[in-house]
């Protein structure tokens, strides 16, 4: 594997802000960390998915994970599971991680948590001037290589502690009125891309509604052209259209023909090598085979 693209730092002129990793041409170096230095991380995303890509590759770094699907949830076990590390994404339905990260750093008893948010999407300069503003110890934008992520977490939670001498910094002030602005300006972002994705959606919807049409269209077309056989096949060269005319010439009914490899069906070894180097060309070119080739 390559060396992980990574930067974990604070910005210039500011000690309280997040560490952020992703995205430099940096190189840190990586080595695997001693089970003594393993910790409990609650990890909290809405994508199952990424949950269970995040988690299996923290257990496998020597971690102990728990794992939780939106910030109300992650709150109630941030309580009774005891975690040492927090990672949360941003956007979630219901408590977002901005949400969860003040709940955690106004809590008396959860303050402590080495927050990090890990996200792909919808972030900008300003979502990490507020999450420095709620607390939160690191920012790492994906994708990142998954040993420059263990070198984040790692950097990121070692940094929280020991800027604290035992104790905690102290968190910056978010007021309410400001914070209340940003989630509604959050909101709205998420109402955009949820929009987004159901036009993208809708137009995909169009194009296979279209292309099914058009198929039902050419293989009506192909049935009805008795003179000439014709067959469909795909990049491989298994047969998918066999038409009556192709049942004449060859003399195998389409239920036989279709499943089989075209060249193994009616071409000789010569003409099948010949055929896999023109059919090649075809996917890769984008042009068709023309009819005089394959009579």
């Amino acid at each position: 594997m390559q060396s992980p693209r990574l930067s974990a730092q604070p910005r210039s002129g500011d000690g309280n802000a997040p560490m952020r990793a992703g995205g430099s041409k940096n190189h840190c170096p990586v080595s695997h960390h001693s089970r003594g230095t393993a910790m409990k991380i609650l990890v909290v995303d809405d994508q199952r998915a990424n949950l269970k890509r995040l988690g299996g590759l923290l257990k496998r770094d020597g971690h102990d994970v728990v794992l939780a699907t939106n910030g109300a949830e992650a709150l109630g076990k941030a309580y009774a599971d005891g975690c040492e590390a927090i990672i949360s994404d941003v956007l979630m339905p219901g408590m977002d991680g901005f949400e969860l990260c003040r709940n955690i750093k106004r809590d008396e008893k959860l303050k402590s948590i080495p927050f990090i948010f890990y996200t792909p999407t919808y972030t900008d300069e300003h979502d990490e001037e507020i999450a420095r503003m709620l607390g939160a110890d690191g920012f790492i934008r994906s994708p990142i290589e998954p040993q420059g992520f263990l070198a984040a977490v790692r950097d990121i939670t070692s940094r929280a502690r020991k800027g604290t001498g035992g104790g905690r910094r102290p968190v910056p002030k978010c007021h309410d009125e400001e914070f209340d602005r940003f989630s509604k300006s959050l909101v709205r972002r998420l109402e955009e891309k949820a929009m987004e994705l159901e036009a993208e959606i809708a137009v995909r919807r169009v194009a296979e509604e279209q292309a099914i049409e058009a198929l039902g269209k050419f293989e009506s077309v192909i049935e009805c052209t008795p003179q000439v056989a014709i067959q469909g096949f795909d990049r491989n060269g298994v047969i998918r259209h066999w038409n009556a005319a192709s049942e004449r010439v060859y003399g195998f009914p389409a239920h036989k023909a279709i499943g089989q490899r075209v060249q193994d069906l009616v071409l000789s070894a010569e003409d099948a090598a010949e055929f896999e180097e023109t059919l090649a060309r075809v996917w890769r070119e984008g042009q068709g085979i023309p009819p005089r080739e394959w009579q």
